[in-house]
This record gives structure tokens, C-alpha cells and sequence, in this order.
């Protein structure tokens, strides 16, 4: 396990461990034919989760996630807008368009749902990534710790969904293109 949950290689880079590293992470004889046997171990403990129809195969870390929001990331799919009460936004309570609108074209409809609990139990977010992860058609275009931004090309949406785990709070953002008739846009 502690060849896996370590900081003194590089084969899991930002959560992710490849199956094609297995035989190098435990390249020990003892190990040998084994790579399979333990990472279903990792799976069974919920330290790592398989993400399926992903190629190549990787299985996800949700421990060994990066901290921070890659800015980068977000910054070509996300513009932040100001809340009224705000002004401006913040660190974590933004609200979000997408960058690119021309992509979503002028039907743009954006919903958001703040998610408020009594506590967050360890690892809950991680779990809820995964899942997300393994929908249709769901392309995770950013994962860190407490954050996964989600592109849906077929129906050309996107999703933020953030955890803050100070605030015991998940917010969950989509901005898809929606038909000018939609209800969701249109206000009369």
C-alpha cells in the first residue's frame, strides 16, 4: 500500500493512477501478478475507485487529488460573474457562465443548487466524483480535491460541482444550451 499512497514517486499525478503503471509501481518479485489482485484491495478499502469506459484505464485517488482549483481549466470553459450581494465573486461561492458562449450559441441557460448539510462525512465528495465520472457521455475536464468540472458535449453543457467542507456545503453549477422557448431562459 505505501508504495501507492506515497509522495516518493510520480505515477499518480493528480489522483490518477494508470493501470499501464501497475507493474512499474510494484515491479517487486514478491509482487509479481499480484498488480490486479491489489488494486482491487485499494477498491475494496475505498482508497481507490476504477473509473470505467476510460482509456487508457486509470483508477481514481481522491486522496492524493491536488488542493487547489486548476485555474487554467476553468478559466476555458468558466467565466466568473458577480452575485448581487457580492459585487464581485469569491473564492468559493462564485457563480458561472460559460467562457466560450459562441460554443453554447445564444440559448444559454445557466442553473446552480447549493447543497447545505448538518456535516459532510470524510470522503463523501470523492464518492460523488466517481459517480459523476461514470455517466454517458461525461468528460471530467478538471478534478482536485474539493471540485470537478464536467463537460457534456452531447447536449453541450457544462457542470461545476464544489465542495466546501468548512461551510458543509456542495454547490452544484450547470450552463447548457437551451432552446430560446425554454422556461429556464425565458422569463414571461
Amino acid at each position: 500500500m505505501s508504495s501507492v499512497i506515497t509522495f516518493k514517486h510520480t505515477w499518480i499525478k493528480e489522483g490518477k493512477l494508470f493501470h499501464s503503471d501497475l507493474a512499474q509501481i510494484w515491479k517487486d518479485e514478491a509482487f509479481r501478478g499480484l498488480q490486479d489482485l491489489l488494486l482491487k484491495l485499494l477498491e475494496d478499502f475505498g482508497v481507490a475507485f476504477h473509473i470505467r469506459n476510460h482509456d487508457p484505464p486509470y483508477s481514481l485517488l481522491p486522496i492524493l487529488m491536488p488542493d487547489k482549483r486548476p485555474s487554467r481549466t476553468i478559466a476555458e470553459l468558466w467565466t466568473p460573474l458577480p452575485t448581487p450581494s457580492q459585487g464581485s465573486p469569491t473564492s468559493h461561492s462564485q457563480s458561472y457562465a460559460p467562457a466560450d458562449i459562441s460554443k453554447y450559441k445564444s440559448g444559454l441557460g445557466r442553473l446552480g443548487r447549493t447543497y447545505k448539510f448538518q456535516f459532510l462525512p470524510e470522503g463523501l465528495f470523492g464518492k460523488l466524483m466517481v459517480r459523476l465520472l461514470h455517466i454517458d457521455n461525461v468528460q471530467g475536464r478538471a478534478l482536485w480535491k474539493n471540485g470537478i468540472l464536467l463537460e457534456i458535449p452531447s447536449i453541450e453543457a457544462v457542470s461545476l460541482v464544489q465542495c466546501i467542507p468548512a461551510e458543509t456545503k456542495i454547490i452544484v453549477e450547470v450552463g447548457a444550451n437551451l432552446p430560446p422557448s425554454s422556461p429556464l431562459i425565458n422569463s414571461n
